[in-house]
């Protein structure tokens, strides 16, 4: 953005350029502080060290950070296996995402049940998430359910050889990294990407609403944009009550000892503020083509104006002469 705003020579509304942070989750960052004013600290934070991830709930944020260093420190290989034996006549299905979880009364229901809720259904009480699953008596669908379960994962160490469970990886992982995976925090910064994804309902809620907010009146990106643009080099001004940033530092130029053809460009844009190129060529050069020798001397008096900061080319093109 630093580089757009000095190669341009222009000056953008710092409303803007904050709003354009905004759209995107990766530009910003959002923090949690815990109130250390009021009585006692019943409240913790939880944050898994690798995602930057941040839970509310100890269980919530160890599980995800098992499944975070499964992935950093194993490489998962899927193989086909036997399926389930016995006699199945319905499987649970979710109704939102048509995804099946199986028999009710098979092992693997409740492992499956409390993936697909932390995952997809993180903002919903547990009762809310009873409520989208259906049990549904489908040959069909039993057997889809059987031909997901004939395909188990396999891990292996990044420096390893054999190949092992998922159970027996998790092992691994809650034996060893597990527990300096995650960290007791009162204050947690998580990427905006990693917090708009947020696992944990009560924070996700709280991410949503702040940044709703930051997105009708950016004030926090606009306090972090201020000083950061200012360390950069970067010129802020205030114009018609709007804030601006450009890359070139205004200054008023003293038209007594400068060329007619300059003082005629400061004349005009003092009377007749807000001009652009084309308004000026117009005013100035009338009946000329824009090709002509005498509009493109004009407009490179122009250009050496604006490169010097004795006027202001806006990010609409509009041009005046600083105050």
């Amino acid at each position: 953005m630093v580089k757009l705003v000095r190669q341009s020579r222009r000056a953008f509304l710092l409303e803007e350029i904050a709003q354009r942070f905004m759209d995107d989750s990766r530009f910003f960052q959002v923090k949690f502080t815990v109130n250390d004013h009021g009585e006692g600290k019943s409240f913790q934070l939880y944050q898994c060290k690798t995602s930057g991830m941040l839970f509310a709930d100890r269980s919530a944020c160890e599980k995800h950070a098992l499944a975070a260093c499964l992935d950093v420190r194993f490489t998962r290989e899927d193989r086909e296996i036997d399926p389930p034996s016995g006699q199945f006549t319905s499987v649970a299905r979710c109704r939102r995402t048509g995804e099946i979880l199986g028999p009710p009364n098979h092992h693997s229901y409740a492992t499956a049940s409390e993936r697909l809720r932390s995952t997809q259904f993180a903002n919903l009480s547990p009762e809310a998430f009873k409520r989208q699953i259906e049990n549904v008596q489908d040959e069909a669908l039993v057997e889809a359910w059987k031909k997901q379960l004939s395909v188990q994962a396999f891990f292996t160490e990044k420096d390893g050889e054999k190949a092992i469970s998922q159970k027996e990886a998790e092992a691994i992982i809650r034996a060893g990294p597990l527990q300096s995976e995650v960290l007791e925090v009162r204050k947690g910064i998580s990427s905006g990407l990693v917090a708009l994804n947020g696992q944990d309902a009560q924070l996700l809620r709280l991410t949503r609403d702040v940044l709703e907010r930051e997105k009708a009146h950016p004030k926090s990106i606009l306090l972090a944009l201020r000083p950061a643009f200012k360390h950069m080099h970067l010129y802020l001004f205030k114009a018609g009550g709007k804030n601006f940033v450009t890359g070139v530092t205004p200054q008023v130029l003293d038209d007594q000892n400068v060329v007619e053809e300059i003082r005629e460009v400061l004349a005009h844009l003092s009377d007749h503020p807000g001009s652009n190129r084309k308004q000026l060529l117009d005013a100035l050069r009338p009946e000329k083509d824009v090709k002509s020798e005498e509009s493109r001397s004009l407009l490179t008096s122009l250009r050496w104006l604006v490169e010097k900061g004795h006027v202001i080319e806006f990010f609409d093109g509009s041009i005046a002469v600083p105050l």
